[in-house]
Formats: structure tokens, C-alpha cells, sequence
């Protein structure tokens, strides 16, 4: 259980992490559209902060939608406007995996609290993806209060859109400041439960 000394080391180290100049809670969005049941990951077999990151690029290379033609990976005989060179599906998990790592090389995204928000923003995704890992065990991620984590959200963006991925992280950091959200997402027995109780909270949550 998390103590009423602690809970504040998440607003304070989110808002710092992600907002420097503050936000605006109209302008938050609904992460339950974002997290449905098939991206909820309970159990998972994953015990250093390197594993979570490659999982998350493997998990979320197959949930973005891309560049390409019916939101497909491009390819070198598909050029977008970019003239950068187009990945293949194994250089799209290397390209989300790497930007992963470079994120958090800058600073961790261990917020606090047992809670990591890894996410990256690449020029070749098309729209935004998310995934929740529940490790089996919690795991140590260098996090700002120095706790290991044992909930995970990962995300990437496309490049061009940040005002989306500042308002996705926003709204993630709001729920992270709810005990009782927490408490249903350590210990419901499935994905769907997860989900459920995301949503729920989200709805009665006013500007959310």
C-alpha cells in the first residue's frame, strides 16, 4: 500500500517530467479508448528495465498503424514524403525500441510510486499506440523515487503531433494520481478487468 507521504511524488515528478510549464485539464482525453483489452499484458515475463522496453517495441510495432499504404510499414518502394530510408517490420522494433531507450537515457520515465510511462515519438508512425505491462514480479527502472515498478504504460506518437502525446501523458498522469485505480490495476485477474476500470474511473472524472 502505497502511503499518503508518497502519493505526491507522482504529481510532482509527472508534471515536471512532462509539463515544465503546466496544463490544462480541459484539454486531457480518454485513455481507456487508447488501452482496450488486446493491449493489456498481465503476467508478463519480463525482469529488467531492458526487457519491458523490447517487449513494449515488439507489442506496440504490431498495434501502430504506419506510414504506408493502408496504414501498412512503408518500404523502400513506398516513399513517404520523408527522405529518410523506410524501415522494414524488424527495423520498425529496432527504430521503436531505440527511441525508447533514448527517452529514458535523458530521464527516466519511472515516475514514482511503482509506475513507468515509457513512450517515444517517431516521424514514421501514422497514429498512436499504447500498451499496459503488468510484470510478474515488480522490476527495478531506475525510477525517480527509486521503487521498483510493476505497472507499465508504454506509448509512441507520430512526430508531428505533439499536442496529442502531451495531452495522452497528461491524462495518464492524472490517473496515476488515483489509489483506487492503481489498486484495481495491480490485482485484476484480466485484461477486460483492467480496462473496466480504467473506463469507469474516467467517466467520473470532471475535464477528463
Amino acid at each position: 500500500m502505497i502511503s499518503e507521504r508518497s502519493r505526491p511524488v507522482i504529481r510532482r515528478t509527472a508534471a515536471s517530467l512532462f509539463f515544465p510549464g503546466g496544463i490544462r485539464w480541459q484539454t486531457l482525453m480518454k485513455i481507456w479508448k487508447r488501452l482496450p483489452d488486446d493491449h493489456i499484458f498481465l503476467g508478463a515475463d519480463i525482469d529488467t528495465k531492458d526487457a519491458v522496453l523490447r517487449r513494449a517495441a515488439s507489442i506496440l510495432t504490431g498495434l501502430c498503424q504506419w506510414t504506408g499504404p493502408d496504414g501498412a510499414l512503408p518500404s523502400a518502394s513506398q516513399p513517404t514524403s520523408r527522405p529518410t530510408s523506410q524501415p522494414t517490420s524488424y527495423d520498425a522494433e529496432e527504430a521503436i525500441y531505440a527511441a525508447l531507450w533514448k527517452r529514458e537515457v535523458s530521464m527516466s520515465t519511472g515516475i514514482g510510486c511503482g509506475i513507468a510511462l515509457p513512450h517515444a515519438a517517431l516521424p514514421d508512425v501514422a497514429a498512436p499506440a499504447a500498451c499496459l505491462l503488468r510484470p510478474s514480479r515488480p522490476l527495478e527502472f531506475d525510477a525517480l523515487d527509486h521503487r521498483p515498478v510493476d505497472l507499465i504504460i508504454s506509448m509512441v506518437f507520430p512526430s508531428g503531433e505533439v499536442a496529442f502525446h502531451l495531452r495522452f501523458l497528461a491524462g495518464l498522469s492524472r490517473l496515476c494520481k488515483n489509489q483506487d485505480l492503481l489498486d484495481a490495476m495491480r490485482t485484476a485477474e484480466t485484461p477486460a478487468k483492467v480496462h473496466a476500470a480504467i473506463r469507469e474511473l474516467e467517466e467520473r472524472m470532471p475535464f477528463h
